[in-house]
């Protein structure tokens, strides 16, 4: 715990400007926050809550990411759990959390279809990014503006 206590300091102490994190409920195993859709992007001027949940045996195994914030995403499920790599096969127990959270705001930047779930997004993702785009752009008109 003592590991997650520094790194919610060290966040709290120099914030990224994109974002803001909370702990939930006093627990540091409980985070929420929101962050700013990325511009250029069909996420642009929506503002996304998510929270993160710890394991008891982190770092060893990786947290779970979740949008609270509905969003059309290739690398997002319907009910918010981010899924790539870096949560699963490929996690790093060095991994900084302030990385995984740029992580996620990469993935809105440049979402990676591919390594995704496969869901409605990702088929349109790798089909039509146009309409990927102007879909995703909807959702976050509907669900994160306003």
């Amino acid at each position: 715990m003592q590991r997650l206590m520094d790194e919610f300091i060290n966040l709290q102490d120099r914030p990224e400007p994109y974002i803001t994190i909370n702990i939930i409920n006093h627990s540091f195993y409980n985070w929420k926050g929101t962050l700013n859709g990325p511009d250029g992007t069909p996420y642009e001027g929506g503002l996304f809550e998510f929270e993160i949940t710890f394991p008891p045996n982190f770092p060893t195994s990786p947290p779970e990411f979740l949008f609270k914030t509905p969003i059309f995403h290739p690398n997002i499920r319907s009910d918010g759990h981010v899924c790539c790599e870096i949560f699963s096969n490929a996690w790093n127990p060095k991994v900084p959390v302030r990385n995984i959270i740029s992580y996620a705001v990469g993935l809105l930047n440049e979402p990676e279809p591919r390594a995704g779930y496969q869901g409605p997004a990702t088929e349109l993702c790798l089909k039509n990014r146009e309409d990927f785009n102007r879909e995703a752009r909807r959702w976050t008109f509907e669900h994160a503006m306003g």
